[in-house]
């Protein structure tokens, strides 16, 4: 559990199941969510991978309501960390170092709704993603 200070004193935020995504035969162009949640949120982490060599992979995340959007030319079989680095506005960042995906770790919000999908078509490729996240008690 995570403990945050606030206004109304401490808040807890307990650990939830990760939300899995496994899409095989990815539809160019295709929003495929992977978390959608009204639910007082905390992100650690957000991790992408693409099972085809050069396809471009787009990530969003809407925060409260804001969009953040990033692009990552995706290597066969390699795991990507998503992160919002506050210097570059509403560009996402990745990294293949789990160290750096969560450098920026946790976010909090009221809602979050991640959505991932490729923006090539170099083949039959599966999107993955793992979101790993709590929610407040």
């Amino acid at each position: 559990m995570d403990i945050k200070p606030s206004s109304k004193g401490f808040q807890t935020y307990q650990l939830q199941v990760d939300s899995y995504l496994n899409q095989a035969g990815a539809v160019q162009n295709t929003w495929y969510t992977v978390l959608d949640t009204t639910l007082d949120v905390i992100l650690y982490f957000a991790m992408f991978l693409c099972t085809v060599a050069n396809e471009t992979v787009e990530f969003r995340w809407t925060v409260d309501g804001n969009v953040y959007v990033g692009t990552r030319d995706a290597v066969f079989g390699t795991f990507y960390y998503a992160y919002k680095n506050p210097g570059n506005g509403t560009t996402l960042n990745t990294d293949t170092d789990i160290i750096m995906g969560m450098r920026f770790s946790p976010l909090y919000a009221q809602s979050l709704k991640i959505e991932i999908r490729k923006t090539t078509n170099a083949g039959a490729s599966a999107l993955q993603s793992r979101i790993t996240y709590g929610k407040l008690v």
